[in-house]
């Protein structure tokens, strides 16, 4: 479980000023640290993919895969499905600063 400490606010300005490309690389980055809480061998390509076209569902999956992971090895971990699902139709940049911020307190 390697999970890299960023910044959000400087992640989403980054993604502001690159016209979403860093975005799109922190949103790889973020899908592949939270599913390999659970399997260190997923790559975290299907979530990625899916939180890129219909993020509703994409941080839906990735946030199980999490809380399943963070069950399985006893990490105390408050299970967020229903927030990302909601927040991915209505306002998805909230969703990357939320799993950010998760994956930051497992950093940590």
């Amino acid at each position: 479980m390697n999970i890299q400490n960023r910044n959000i606010v400087k992640a989403v300005i980054l993604s502001i000023v690159t016209c979403g490309i860093y975005g799109l690389i922190w949103l790889y980055n973020m899908t592949k640290e939270a599913v390999s809480v659970k399997d260190a061998n997923d790559s975290g390509l299907v979530e990625f993919l899916l939180c890129w076209f219909i993020p509703c569902i994409g941080f839906y999956l990735t946030e199980k895969k999490l809380a399943a992971g963070c069950a399985d090895k006893g990490i105390a971990h408050e299970d967020k499905t229903i927030l990302h699902l909601i927040l991915g139709l209505v306002f998805p940049i909230a969703n990357y600063c939320i799993m950010q911020t998760e994956l930051n307190e497992l950093a940590a």
